[in-house]
């Protein structure tokens, strides 16, 4: 996590991950109650890990990234894989960006609740 305070008296915090799998299920809740308490003296921003890699294989590209190779996800690991056995790396992506237009939209309000739902009701039913 990252913060930075300006003249306003609110800070901003920001988690970076690189898609849902690496956040806990307890980790996105404890963050959603300090949000709660904090309200308008926080700013909450998630931050997907991407990087750039237009010269990648196509079979890399079309399973990890998006616009031609200009923002690619991060793997998986294996552990994770075994984890969740159903789950695909073209959903892990298509859910980055659905996570993200969602915080967008919604100006981060319904965020936490969005990943705490996809987290409880559908990854926990891929969880092996």
């Amino acid at each position: 996590m990252s913060s930075g305070a300006g003249a306003s008296q609110s800070i901003s915090y920001s988690l970076y991950y690189s898609h849902i799998l690496e956040l806990p299920l307890k980790l996105l809740f404890h963050l959603f109650e300090y949000q709660h308490v904090l309200g308008d003296h926080a700013i909450f921003i998630p931050r997907l890990l991407t990087f750039e890699c237009p010269s990648c294989p196509i079979s890399f590209t079309s399973e990890h990234c998006v616009c031609g190779g200009r923002y690619c996800f991060r793997p998986p690991s294996q552990d994770q894989l075994e984890k969740y056995p159903k789950m695909t790396n073209e959903q892990l992506k298509i859910e980055n960006m659905r996570s993200m237009c969602v915080f967008e939209v919604s100006a981060g309000e319904h965020f936490f609740n969005y990943m705490y739902l996809v987290h409880f009701n559908c990854l926990q039913n891929e969880r092996q």
